[in-house]
């Protein structure tokens, strides 16, 4: 197993302990919070260890966690943390409410997901072409 493929079946644990969190936590806001926390460690987590220890720059996989982190994790993050009290759904950011803002979120995730698979598929074929 590549450590693309890793990073994936992380992401799926992610999103399967969260929608876990929302089902077993009746406070709405502390579910979000502890799942804004969940996706973010284990982004950051790979984004990290992608510049550390990958090829950062040339990574897909650096640039979709760094961009998942920066344009959507960390934004509504500290927007639920900053309206703190107010249902997620009255939350108003520019033009965008909560739910439009998670929508926007969950589509940079899967284009995160993809950007992971894409460098699975290059490492397999870089690997099949050494052999």
């Amino acid at each position: 197993m590549n450590k693309y493929r890793l990073y994936l079946f992380l992401q799926g644990l992610t999103v399967i302990l969260v929608l876990g969190l929302f089902r077993s936590i009746p406070e709405r806001q502390l579910a979000g919070l502890i799942a804004g926390i969940v996706f973010l460690s284990v982004s950051a987590g790979i984004c990290i260890y992608e510049f550390r220890f990958g090829q950062s720059f040339r990574s897909l996989t650096f640039w979709g966690t760094l961009s998942f982190l920066l344009f959507s994790g960390l934004p509504l993050f500290f927007l639920r943390i900053v309206n703190w009290g107010v249902p997620f759904e009255m939350i108003q950011w520019g033009p965008f409410s909560g739910p439009q803002l998670h929508t926007i979120s969950n589509v940079i995730f899967l284009i995160m997901l993809l950007a992971i698979f894409v460098d699975s598929l290059k490492a397999r074929f870089q690997k099949e072409s050494e052999k």
